[in-house]
């Protein structure tokens, strides 16, 4: 026993992970990880299905996009803000509890949002259903660690691949509960939404909608399958909180101080700025792609539209399934390297649009594919870069999800303002940000070789420190004084 106590120090020391066994089976495993896949693809149908129906939210509150844009922005402050708070809950709550009520509150809100009377009361509800998602997007990460330790690679893996599928099938369900856009023939280069949908002017009476006979408006239908969606994967949460009797706790020996504050300070800015960057614009393209589409000088119609919507978070999931497998034959470097040229080159289509709508608009749809492929496994290709060089504990998770959640709440703000202006604004602002993120990277990755892997270095000492012969050793010794006792 003394040297299973002795063993068990050191390797704590050297910062190995120590689990504590749980109860749960491996069926039951299972049946967690499902309930959370599930409760990802809700959430990326949630974060997904008021883009392509922000045009038709617009028109029924009769106001046009630049004022309705700032729902993103009050939704992003509360994402924010529930992560943080997630964040610090986490441990001193039930994990399935604190998920299940929060996407009981996400389900209410968004079944709630076609109906709210004014842009205020839209916003406000977005920002509540903000912090709910941000519970279950922090706390849903952290539970997929708990269940599964060392072993949650895949799985955590096949939740980002859920949400990116949600994301993809939530143009195709908003599709037949949207308005059909009617143009004006006199619509010049610079038309404005409030043009395209023949609104009248903020100083006039907003117009009558032919709402159905039920009294429901537009594209409520669509809000209202995603929360009865969101409910069942609320009350499933709920009865595994009261299922649940065991859980799986891990600890790990913090290693910050053998990085160096000043090292590990520079990358976590230069990491900050990169998330902000990437799931600013991220967002912000799936948000607005629709909008450009429908306003641009082609002026796709409703479903060609939609479709580009579809493709773009089509090739986002399709990205997100295939770097599961292709993460383990490249390193984190390599992929990331692949994901920036893809997106260069997607960007120059994009920003060449207005040169080739007329003979050749195919191409706005193969950019619209590489770009979503592209940007697909960026994010979790960044943290495991990160984590090569710096400890991700806590505190630096924070101020990753703060930089992504920040970038959500400013970009599409920022270019939804810019869009009003003319359409090609979101495909300039995609270029700039691209360009933005790849020197980023290169900083970092400069910076970062400046002083190696140091966490391998730390793994390959404690592999010279007890042979795999030793310990077999120590465990037989430990288990014949066990006998002994």
């Amino acid at each position: 026993m003394t040297c299973v106590y002795l063993l068990f120090k050191r390797l704590q020391r050297k910062g190995k992970m120590v689990k504590k066994k749980t109860q749960d089976s491996k069926c039951m495993k299972y049946v967690k990880t499902a309930c959370l896949c599930l409760a990802f693809l809700c959430l990326g149908l949630i974060i997904a299905l008021p883009g392509p129906a922000l045009p038709t939210l617009a028109y029924n509150l009769g106001v046009d996009i630049k004022p309705i844009s700032v729902i993103f922005t009050a939704r992003a402050i509360g994402y924010l803000a529930g992560s943080i708070i997630s964040g610090f809950l986490h441990g001193k709550l039930d994990a399935y509890k604190m998920i299940g009520f929060s996407l009981l509150l996400t389900a209410a809100g968004f079944a709630g949002a076609p109906f709210f009377p004014s842009v205020l009361l839209l916003s406000i509800a977005m920002s509540t259903m903000g912090v709910s998602m941000g519970f279950l997007d922090t706390g849903g990460n952290v539970l997929c660690l708990e269940i599964w330790g060392d072993d949650s690679g895949p799985y955590m893996q096949s939740l980002h691949f859920s949400f990116a599928l949600g994301a993809t099938t939530a143009p195709l369900l908003a599709q037949p509960f949207i308005m059909e856009v009617v143009h004006n023939n006199n619509t010049t280069q610079n038309m404005s939404v409030t043009q395209s949908y023949n609104f009248t002017p903020a100083t006039e009476t907003p117009p009558t909608l032919p709402t159905p006979n039920t009294g429901i408006p537009h594209v409520a239908w669509a809000f209202i399958i995603c929360a009865i969606m969101t409910m069942t994967m609320a009350l499933s949460f709920l009865y595994l909180s009261f299922s649940n009797k065991t859980h799986s706790v891990s600890s790990q020996e913090d290693t910050v101080k053998q990085e160096g504050v000043i090292f590990r300070l520079k990358m976590l800015v230069l990491l900050f700025l990169f998330f902000l960057v990437y799931v600013g614009i991220e967002v912000t393209f799936g948000v607005y792609v629709y909008t450009f589409a429908i306003n641009s000088d082609k002026q796709y119609s409703k479903d060609a539209a939609t479709m580009i919507n579809a493709v773009f978070w089509g090739a986002f999931a399709l990205g997100r399934f295939i770097s599961i497998f292709v993460s383990k034959v490249l390193k984190p470097l390599g992929l990331i390297s692949i994901d920036l040229v893809g997106t260069f080159i997607a960007a120059v289509i994009l920003v060449c649009f207005p040169y080739y709508y007329d003979t050749a608009d195919t191409l706005l749809w193969v950019g619209t594919f590489i770009y979503g492929i592209s940007m697909a496994s960026i994010f979790p290709s960044g943290l495991s870069y990160a984590e090569q060089y710096i400890t991700i504990n806590g505190k630096a998770a924070a101020s990753l999800v703060v930089g992504g959640a920040l970038g959500e709440m400013l970009l599409p703000l920022t270019v939804g303002q810019l869009i009003e202006k003319h359409p090609m604004n979101l495909m300039y602002s995609v270029a700039i940000c691209m360009v933005t993120t790849t020197i980023i990277f290169i900083l970092l990755h400069w910076l970062a070789s400046t002083r190696g892997k140091r966490l391998s270095e730390n793994r390959k000492n404690e592999e010279v420190a007890y042979c795999p012969e030793e310990l077999e050793e120590l465990t037989e010794h430990s288990n014949i004084k066990e006998e002994k006792c």
